[in-house]
């Protein structure tokens, strides 16, 4: 039913983005350039599935989880793809920590990893949206209202999170096993945050994640013709990207080509310019989706018990 209403949802803001441009006019953007442009983007944002994979390493290495390095970019990749196909990151995680569990982990142990990650990847790019948001504002002011309200409370759901992790709950509350389940995993994110090292490790992959993604996002922006130098990539992308991943579209689509095609006018440049960039970058990513899925088949996980376990597993 959720996945359904995903779908719908979807497409109402595909419909209500193409509603404000002329489809001739974007279309008229399909040159070579551009074309080349989302192969390289597809190949940027595949790439990013190692930074990505790394991190996930970083984290099962702190809690004490066999993840090996093959293990870890083939269940990344099958993630990458199912994230550009699915409606929710549920089918995405599901399958990392299936292959996590595979692999001879407790499910406790997987899906804390799996859920971890996912937390350190959201927390990066909302830090590199608030980032942006002046260099948005000074050149789109009349968004202030539309842009501050909803980014407030983000914010203040992100400090609610945080504030209920730092705080042991009550042990009369601990009878209720939802209640004990969300404690185990307050705990172990306190235990990775802790760890300075990991800390430091998971934040070069984050921004390298980041960073790849925005290099892609700005070669087709290049090519399509949009304004495309680091004050108005900074400014959007982080923003864009941040709605595309809101579970209320499926890879993205609508969320992303409605945003784009509100904000990038205030930067001077076109809808139908703002339209054809969209469209490309969703392309780059679901290209860079199938090339994973493809890649994840070549790939073969070691034996669980290997050379490749951490060494802190080791040493144990």
């Amino acid at each position: 039913m959720a996945a359904g209403l995903r779908v719908v949802v979807c497409v109402v803001l595909s419909i209500l983005a193409v509603r404000q441009v002329e489809l001739d006019e974007v279309l008229a953007r399909a040159n070579t350039h551009l074309l080349l442009a989302v192969a390289l983007a597809a190949v940027l944002l595949g790439a990013s599935a190692w930074p990505q994979a790394a991190r996930w390493r970083l984290i099962a290495d702190t809690l004490r989880v066999r993840l090996d390095r093959s293990l870890a970019l083939r269940a990344t990749f099958i993630s990458f793809f199912l994230l550009a196909v699915t409606p929710s990151t549920l089918a995405a995680d599901g399958a990392r920590a299936m292959a996590l569990r595979g692999s001879g982990s407790d499910w406790t142990g997987s899906i804390h990893s799996v859920l971890i990650d996912r937390l350190l990847g959201l927390a990066t790019l909302l830090l590199v949206a608030l980032a942006g948001i002046p260099l948005l504002l000074a050149e789109a002011q009349p968004l202030r209202n539309i842009i501050g309200w909803p980014l407030a409370v983000v914010v203040i759901a992100a400090a609610s999170g945080i504030a209920l992790v730092a705080r042991r709950l009550p042990r009369s509350w601990l009878r209720f096993r939802s209640v004990r389940e969300w404690a185990r995993l307050a705990r172990t994110l306190r235990t990775v945050l802790s760890d300075r090292r990991f800390l430091f490790g998971a934040s070069l992959c984050s921004l390298f994640i980041m960073a790849l993604s925005m290099t892609a996002f700005w070669l087709i922006a290049a090519a399509a013709g949009a304004r495309a130098d680091l004050a108005t990539v900074l400014g959007i992308f982080p923003m864009v990207l941040l709605a595309s991943v809101l579970p209320i579209s499926v890879g993205g689509w609508g969320s992303r080509e409605l945003g784009l095609v509100a904000l990038y006018p205030h930067f001077g440049t076109e809808p139908p310019v703002a339209m054809a960039v969209s469209v490309a970058f969703g392309l780059a990513t679901l290209i860079a989706g199938v090339v994973c899925i493809i890649g994840s088949y070549w790939i073969r996980p070691g034996n669980p018990i290997s050379e490749d376990v951490p060494k802190s597993i080791e040493r144990k």
